[in-house]
């Protein structure tokens, strides 16, 4: 078993985290990177929650440090901590990059079947591996059916954490979503159509020209960030629309001893800090994403608690200070949220047991 301790959450301040690495069975040629924690005294008839951290495109599991640190501070390693993931996807990190990538398309650059939903299958084979391996479940069935994610994820990783509950439902616990980028239409689709023939620049707000509309998608277009464009990861995520298509649905169904509810919650950046970072990823004007991009993003993050139920989620909550990277611009106020998420599991759990 390989150790990553350069790239993985270990640093000698804690070094009850550990990582590893690990060739799961159906992708067998590559290696994934990962680090657990795992309490002492952690059994699964004690705790079967894990938090598992998902990242957004492109970042290692080394985003989640600080959220990582502040976890253990605040819990003082005590006996309600619960175990939690990190990992690198396939392509990202000191994982291998996809062993789909060689095969690829004719005329293209991209993997034949490195999609969203392919990095959801290898999310489930992971957490079956450590299940068994690091949680202490006899076998791969049992951690299928008594292990509880608790899913905290960021950008993309909503995406992934959003579809493992849609595709494995009755299993996943609860969700913190953290900024999460529209699913159900893509961001450049926001600016005006320029091609419309309805289209009349005098409908531009003061500030904003048909020319900089045009220089804003020619350079969405080129970004890696695009659905469009290969990303260093090597991760295809277009197709997430077919899987998902609109923020409030479909609901989610959770585990049956909480009454087949998902917990959900979710943050989002502060409005300066999120126009200054959705400006650097796309390369375009301040103007630019105040007036397309901010409205529909803000109108996703309203209507995304509903997918625990109407009026059921909590959120969207404002991270004070930070931009699209809450978790690490703001790891108090995140592992805070994680912590009600928590106890909102538990009491929902208690409330059923008693009924």
């Amino acid at each position: 078993m390989a150790l990553h301790p350069q790239s993985s959450l270990n640093n000698s301040r804690h070094p009850q985290i550990i990582a590893s690495s690990v060739h799961l069975p159906h992708k067998h040629s590559a290696t994934l990177s990962y680090s657990t924690h795992v309490p002492s005294n952690h059994g699964p008839k004690r705790c079967p929650y894990l938090l598992v951290f998902l990242s957004g495109l492109e970042q290692p599991q080394t985003a989640w440090s600080n959220v990582s640190k502040c976890l253990l501070q605040d819990y003082k390693l005590s006996a309600t901590t619960p175990p939690f993931l990190a990992y690198d996807r396939y392509g990202c990190g000191a994982s291998s990059r996809d062993p789909s990538e060689v095969h690829v398309r004719p005329n293209t650059s991209w993997p034949e079947t490195h999609d969203i939903f392919d990095a959801v299958q290898d999310l489930r084979q992971l957490l079956l591996y450590v299940g068994v391996m690091r949680l202490g479940y006899p076998s791969r069935a049992l951690a299928a059916r008594d292990l509880r994610p608790v899913f905290v994820a960021s950008s993309l990783g909503t995406f992934i954490a959003r579809l493992y509950a849609q595709f494995f439902p009755g299993s996943v616990a609860g969700l913190l979503l953290i900024d999460p980028i529209p699913i159900d239409i893509p961001l450049i689709d926001t600016i005006s159509d320029l091609e419309s023939p309805d289209f009349d620049a005098r409908s531009l707000p003061e500030g904003v020209t048909k020319e900089m509309c045009v220089g804003a998608k020619e350079s969405i277009k080129k970004s890696r960030f695009h659905h469009e464009v290969k990303n260093r990861e090597g991760l295809r995520w277009g197709n997430v629309w077919t899987w998902i298509p609109n923020a409030q649905g479909p609901v989610l169904k959770g585990p049956r001893e909480q009454g087949r509810r998902v917990e959900v919650t979710v943050v989002k950046h502060d409005a300066g800090a999120g126009v200054r970072d959705f400006r650097k990823m796309f390369r375009i004007p301040e103007a630019i994403v105040k007036t397309f991009f901010m409205p529909r993003i803000n109108q996703y993050h309203e209507a995304l608690p509903n997918i625990a139920g109407k009026k059921r989620g909590k959120g969207p909550l404002v991270a004070i200070g930070a931009g699209h990277n809450p978790h690490i611009e703001t790891p108090d106020f995140i592992v805070t949220e994680m912590q009600d998420l928590l106890e909102r599991i538990l009491r929902a759990k208690s409330c059923r047991s008693n009924l």
